[in-house]
């Protein structure tokens, strides 16, 4: 069939036909190359080219890390001598923890959104995922700013890599409350990846750590720019 003939059709075909089949192609691309990621060996990272199927076939592709990120996270993971706490909760919860359970490690997700909470933990169940889970962790109203309520989360006690993208940009004071509200928990050579480093308000946030407490900023450019920061004495 032309490309021409499918665009005549395309407007008479109903909007939720086209959509259950673009949800259904996006299954089948996701599960075909999360079965190549798998067999891939977990010390291995996996090629440009597959991460990017992943990410097309995932279907959240606003709000899903891109490649090059999703490999310095993995990156991240393999390279950790301990737990991966995440702010916020998608393909890369799925990724780090089908890699954390044949690596031995843990990843836990702070998760805010009551609706895509439980779709996280029925994602991770449907897949087998082990190495990962996701903790329901509402927004709380800290001195400043707001960020994830880490109360009944039961994170773990030593933190070796943080995977900084959430919450969202408009809640008050952004990604900001991470380091006051973790710091204790981080260790000192914890390595913090920072996604949507080009924007305003993660630049301020970075230069805040900085300075007030000590951490310094290594950029990464991309298509999608993101920064790693780690502790000045570690």
């Amino acid at each position: 069939m032309s490309s021409s003939l499918v665009q005549t059709m395309k407007p008479l075909v109903p909007s939720f036909l086209r959509r259950f089949v673009r949800k259904a192609q996006e299954r089948h691309i996701f599960f075909e190359a999360y079965r190549e990621y798998l067999d891939l060996d977990p010390t291995l990272m996996p090629s440009e080219e597959l991460l990017n199927r992943l990410v097309e076939g995932w279907g959240n592709q606003g709000f899903s890390a891109w490649s090059d990120y999703l490999h310095a996270c993995l990156a991240a993971l393999a390279e950790s001598p301990g737990a991966v706490v995440e702010c916020g909760s998608g393909l890369s919860t799925v990724l780090m923890g089908a890699r954390a359970q044949r690596l031995g490690k843990e990843v836990v997700a702070l998760e805010h959104h009551h609706k895509w909470f439980p779709r996280m933990q029925y994602r991770l169940r449907k897949l087998g995922i082990t190495g990962a889970r996701v903790a329901h962790a509402p927004l709380k109203s800290y001195d400043g700013f707001d960020w994830y309520d880490v109360r009944q989360t039961n994170l773990p006690g030593q933190i070796h890599v943080v995977i900084c993208d959430g919450p969202p940009s408009k809640t008050r004071g952004g990604r900001v409350g991470m380091l006051p509200v973790l710091r204790d928990r981080l260790a000192p050579t914890c390595r913090i990846l920072m996604d949507d480093a080009a924007r305003e308000e993660e630049q301020a946030i970075m230069d805040l750590w900085a300075r007030d407490f000590g951490l310094i900023q290594i950029p990464h450019e991309g298509d999608k720019p993101w920064a790693e920061m780690r502790f000045a004495t570690s």
